[in-house]
């Protein structure tokens, strides 16, 4: 199938388009650059460190290396923003859940991505 690229500048031209469109014959993109790959900000920032490793002569590592990489360089700069995060706040976030299990560290990783996601 050929898909044909409509550009819309504006919410007229968009509400004209969509008007028009049929139910599932359609992928909305939300690109400036059609011809940009479709890829994760994830997949795009892992292929960013390797590039910079590679120009810097450095080891390239796999994506699960990176993917930590990644997260502790967000923690890093996380505290400029904000003062609350999963390790300092462990009382305040069971008390606000209304639990009184144990945090664990995987538990503590999962509300860093969920942080990240936001």
């Amino acid at each position: 199938m050929v898909w044909k690229t409509i550009a819309v500048n504006n919410w007229s031209k968009f509400n004209d388009v969509v008007e028009k469109l049929k139910p599932k014959e359609w992928i909305f993109r939300g690109r400036s650059n059609m011809d940009w790959k479709l890829e994760t900000s994830y997949y795009r920032a892992v292929n960013t460190i390797k590039e910079i490793k590679k120009s810097a002569g450095e080891k390239i590592y796999n994506r699960d290396t990176y993917e930590r990489e990644i997260i502790n360089l967000f923690k890093s700069q996380y505290y400029l923003y904000l003062s609350y995060s999963p390790e300092n706040n462990i009382d305040f976030i069971d008390e606000l859940m209304k639990s009184h299990v144990v945090r664990n560290s995987t538990e503590r990783q999962l509300e860093w991505l969920s942080i990240m996601q936001h």
